[in-house]
């Protein structure tokens, strides 16, 4: 495979001629070429464009492990604007989540949020309108057509790529949130590496269960897979932490050559997967384990 080249051209390009025979799957739910997902995300753009986004503007998104989300993230950085990824404000920790969201949105000052359907977040003292992006029907890889954006006369693409790629906040666990804006050089080379010291290729299967609002997951488990036009079926966190052995048969299912945790979820399935759950899983195509520890 051809060395990575900067973050612009990788996304940029990615973005113009995604993939139309590789997508994203949610385990147990739908799937999506990549192709499709940019589609749409187009649109999810237009729609944050028309709430008032302009370029360079901050777009919370507090949306589940989902297509919604990948729409999400590409339709913020297709209308020139910098994603923040948050947890989805749900389960036994909504209230904590939501206190943690309206945090974030003081230091961030976004223009708008991507909520999903039905979730209230209790923003309204920000003035920050919040815009429902509710779950796309399922669509199967093969019935999928190519989709590229136009090229302008001199052979590029019009694609207004911030200058920052996004912000990550902490998890507030021993204090406020804090906030790092990530460039997109950054990017580049934690790109680069992965390529290199993984020896990505073209015919790579990544699963992961990893939060898209945490690094490893975001950059390791999704972008990964959109830039270099591999399959990932997404878990969520939950799903993982419930039962453990849900990521193990999701790498034998797919043949997956990638995936990735930190040291307490091996350990996780150490102590907590059974045999019986394991008897017909056959981890031979698991080529790289990556250890966040």
């Amino acid at each position: 495979m051809a060395p990575a080249r900067s973050f612009d051209d990788l996304v940029a390009e990615a973005l113009r001629a995604p993939s139309s025979t590789s997508g994203v799957t949610i385990d147990g739910g739908a799937t999506a070429t990549w192709s499709a997902l940019v589609e749409r995300a187009h649109r999810r753009g237009s729609l944050l464009a028309a709430a008032g986004v302009q370029p360079g503007d901050r777009v919370l998104l507090t949306l589940p492990t989902s297509l919604a989300f990948v729409e999400g993230l590409f339709g913020t950085w297709l209308c020139g604007a910098v994603p923040v990824p948050l947890p989805a404000p749900n389960g036994a920790r909504a209230g904590a989540i939501a206190r943690r969201i309206a945090h974030v949105a003081q230091v961030a000052r976004p223009r708008a949020v991507l909520v999903p359907a039905g979730e209230h977040i209790g923003l309204e003292g920000h003035n920050v309108p919040a815009i429902t992006i509710e779950e796309t029907c399922a669509t199967p890889i093969q019935q999928s057509a190519p989709h590229t954006f136009p090229r302008r006369q001199d052979g590029d693409t019009n694609i207004p790529l911030a200058d920052t790629a996004l912000i990550q906040f902490t998890s507030g666990s021993t204090g406020h949130p804090k906030g790092v804006m990530v460039p997109r050089a950054a990017l580049s080379v934690q790109l680069r590496q992965m390529q290199v010291a993984m020896s990505v290729q073209p015919d790579d299967v990544v699963v992961s269960w990893l939060p898209l609002f945490h690094d490893m997951g975001l950059i390791g488990g999704l972008l990964m897979s959109f830039v270099f036009g591999l399959p990932v079926t997404l878990l969520s966190p939950l799903s993982f932490l419930l039962r453990p052995a849900r990521w193990l048969q999701a790498i034998s299912r797919t043949r997956a050559t990638m995936s990735a945790g930190p040291s307490s979820a091996y350990a996780l399935c150490a102590a907590k997967v059974r045999d019986p759950e394991v008897a017909d899983v056959d981890l031979s195509c698991w080529r790289v384990a990556l250890d966040g520890a």
